[in-house]
């Protein structure tokens, strides 16, 4: 169509489809890759002269194939950022990773818990736990759809590292290329053929610096994973979330920044985000949001796979499974849910996530066609948790209806892990049954 290679036939359907985009408000995806349940995606623009262009969404979690005609090949597209930019990562400066340090003192409080503070998604780069955080977005670790298998280690640590393709070290370094994934690969008194390959070809501002990304099962103060083959020394205290001073059990993705010393390469900062499993690689901030990751999976498995109730509403719905990892801002203030489920009506197209430089209309999403849920997992008696609970519950039903699960009395006999799925399982579709149902029925079997 925009080369004129079109014939007449094919521009009128080039047209109405794209009018029809437009006004339902919806993204084109494209089939060149997936990972996982994400495609790559474009849009459409309005030019002055009445044309349309095509336009990618920027930061896409999902980017085009090499190959793919969508794919940004402007000379614009391969220049680094500037130092500010979010695709800039950091967690080498001491300074700025100190804001993500626990209080001297959480040891003598054996009941409290601790988590490095959230942050916005336009502040994750400034500490190594958020960029963390960033790794594991881009990469769609924080996703579950009930499609989805159980990746092993192996197929997520590559996503990790395509993920890093799009983003810098400083001095706007491709950080896709030192980004080390295998322990094996790591000997902090040698220097391998790539780190030497760093050091020459770096550029003169700062010394040469990279990271060490791998799944651990075990942090302990400075150490990484003591006796394994995966183990680090950092040179400060892995920062972990914690409960009472110790770290909340593995298993774990520790990121480590390195950089070079005058006695070789050492790593600087380290963090452990644990996760729900090797083969699941969720993070999660507690061990009872690893418990709860297992059921919630389940959970949005169900309706799929129950052709009684697909056909009340019209066909088998998406479910999607979320794990924010920043900020949420809402109408009444900021907040960051335990969990998210999405559950998209049978026939309609999911949307991507709001991106601030998204244009406007994308980001409204029309409740008619997405019913969200907010899932806390209420876990520790600690007084701060739970004031901050009160406080941020009242913002997060602006995102979706609250539905709260009691960590505490997931091995109870009257109201376990279990019995709390399938109370919740049953109260979604009941709710999905009065939106979107064609008739009347009892709640679905967990």
């Amino acid at each position: 169509y925009k080369r004129r290679r079109a014939d007449a036939e094919q521009t009128a359907l080039c047209l109405a489809l794209i009018a029809r985009q437009r006004r339902d408000k919806l993204w084109f995806e494209c089939g060149c890759r997936r990972v996982g349940s994400l495609c790559p995606d474009f849009h459409t623009r309005l030019l002055r002269n009445g044309g349309y262009a095509f336009a990618n969404r920027p930061g896409a979690d999902v980017t085009h194939a090499p190959d793919c005609m969508f794919r940004r090949s402007d000379t614009d597209a391969d220049r680094p950022p500037p130092m500010h930019h979010p695709n800039v990562l950091g967690g080498f400066d001491v300074a700025e990773d100190e804001e993500d340090r626990p209080p001297p003192d959480l040891h003598t409080r054996p009941h409290t818990y601790w988590k490095p503070r959230p942050r916005a998604a336009s502040e994750q780069q400034k500490t190594l736990w958020g960029t963390a955080s960033i790794l594991m977005q881009r990469a769609g670790l924080n996703l579950l759809g009930a499609e989805e298998r159980r990746p092993p280690p192996e197929e997520w640590l590559d996503a990790i590292v395509e993920a890093a393709g799009s983003l810098y070290l400083p001095p706007r370094v491709p950080a896709s290329g030192y980004l080390f994934t295998d322990p094996a690969a790591w000997r902090p008194d040698e220097e391998t053929a790539t780190l030497k390959q760093a050091a020459a070809d770096w550029p003169e501002e700062g010394p040469p610096c990279a990271y060490l990304c791998w799944p651990v099962e075990e942090v302990s103060g400075c150490a990484v994973d003591p006796g394994r083959k995966g183990h680090v020394e950092a040179h400060r205290p892995v920062v972990c979330p914690s409960i009472g001073g110790r770290p909340v059990t593995g298993p774990y993705l520790f990121l480590g920044a390195i950089t070079r010393a005058a006695d070789g390469w050492k790593c600087v900062n380290a963090c452990a985000r644990p996760i729900a499993a090797l083969d699941c690689p969720v993070p999660v901030d507690s061990h009872y949001e690893r418990r709860a990751v297992d059921a919630l999976w389940r959970m949005v498995r169900t309706p799929a796979g129950n052709r009684e109730f697909a056909a009340l509403i019209g066909g088998v719905p998406r479910i999607r499974l979320e794990k924010p990892l920043n900020l949420i801002r809402t109408r009444s203030g900021t907040c960051i849910p335990d969990f998210l489920v999405s559950v998209f009506r049978p026939g309609t197209y999911d949307l991507p996530r709001g991106d601030p430089s998204d244009p406007g209309y994308l980001q409204r999403l029309d409740p008619r066609n997405r019913a969200n849920y907010v899932i806390e997992v209420m876990g520790f008696a600690d007084r701060k948790y739970e004031e901050s609970k009160r406080r941020s519950h009242p913002r997060m039903e602006h995102l979706g209806e609250l539905k709260l699960m009691q960590g505490r009395e997931f091995d109870s006999p009257d109201n376990g892990i279990g019995r709390q799925r399938e109370e919740l399982t049953a109260e979604i579709a009941l709710d999905l049954l009065k939106r979107w149902g064609r008739g009347r029925a009892g709640p679905v079997a967990a």
